[in-house]
Order: structure tokens, then sequence, then C-alpha cells
């Protein structure tokens, strides 16, 4: 389920008409990548067992921040802190931290993003966009493909998060 940087630009040199260089679409690409991360629209699960001793886990400098955390029988779980890339939980067990990341670059156009398919044809807009927005400031298609990209990465962020979410909530009363 991933793609590569080759993939999205044959398809966006179809709609340009016209080739990019291998640096430039390169570029670009990582560029769309990097945007996606900024816009907080890339995800990551790592599971974690808290011990008594050991109940903080890093998780890297790529990570943003901590979208939702699951207990060992995926419920939702609230007794977790978060602080400059380290989630520390209140009591010992194993988790499942869903969480924000900026994506690393790819390093050549045949290497794989490591993103779901939806996320390709975000990526496709944003290649196509950032070509026409380079030829002229005010390329109406240009901007249009841009606008695309942030929908289509809205959408490709909200379907993946969503077939991953736990099915119990847990519910709490006042009285």
């Amino acid at each position: 389920m991933a793609f590569s940087a080759n993939d999205v630009l044959d398809v966006a040199q179809l709609y340009l008409r016209h080739s990019l260089t291998d640096s430039e679409g390169l570029r670009i690409f990582n560029q769309g990548l990097n945007q996606l991360g900024s816009l907080g629209l890339i995800h990551s699960v790592e599971t974690y067992e808290a011990t008594s001793e050991a109940k903080t886990v890093d998780l890297g400098a790529d990570c943003i921040g901590v979208i939702y955390v699951v207990d060992e029988n995926d419920n939702l779980y609230y007794r977790w802190k978060y602080v400059d890339g380290e989630v520390t939980f209140a009591e010992a067990g194993e988790y499942k931290i869903h969480y924000r990341i900026l994506h690393p670059p790819v390093e050549t156009l045949d290497e794989e993003a490591l993103l779901h398919n939806l996320y390709k044809a975000c990526l496709t807009s944003y290649v196509i966009g950032f070509a026409k927005l380079k030829d002229d400031d005010y390329s109406h298609d240009g901007i249009r493909n841009m606008q695309d990209f942030e929908r289509l990465g809205v959408q490709a962020f909200n379907t993946v998060i969503k077939s991953r979410k736990p099915t119990q909530v847990r519910t709490f009363r006042h009285g």
C-alpha cells in the first residue's frame, strides 16, 4: 500500500503535457510530503508496553502530536500526557499510540513513500499545481490543483483514521 514519487510524477506529467526533470520532480514531491505533514495529515501508529519502571515513550523527531491512544482492548485511553515528542502514561499496560508525523523525504524517484494509496491523488494534484504556479503565479488551474491537494489530503487522512479508530467509546456521566 505504498507508491513511489515516479508513480505520482508519471500521472502529473500526463496532465501537464510536458516532462519535469528528475531532480525537479523529486524536489516537488518531497515538498508535497512536507506540506502534508505540516497540515498534520500523515499519521503513524506505535505499540508500546508501559511497565511500572518505564511509562514514557519517545516518538521521535518526526512526531508532530498525538491524535489518540487505545489500550490493549481497543478502548480509548485518556490517562496520558504528551510533551516534546514523549508520551507518558499514568499506569502500566499495552497501548497503541496514533500520532501525526512528518514523512521523511524520499531520496530517489523509485523509493516508496510509506503512505496509503489514497494520498497518491493529493500528491499528484500538488505536483500539477506547483508546476502550473511555477510558470504563472495566477494560474487558475494551478490554484485549483493546490486546493484539490488540501481537500484530497484531508479526505485521505479522515478515511484512514476512521478505519482505525476503536469501535467502543467509554462514556463518563457526572451526577
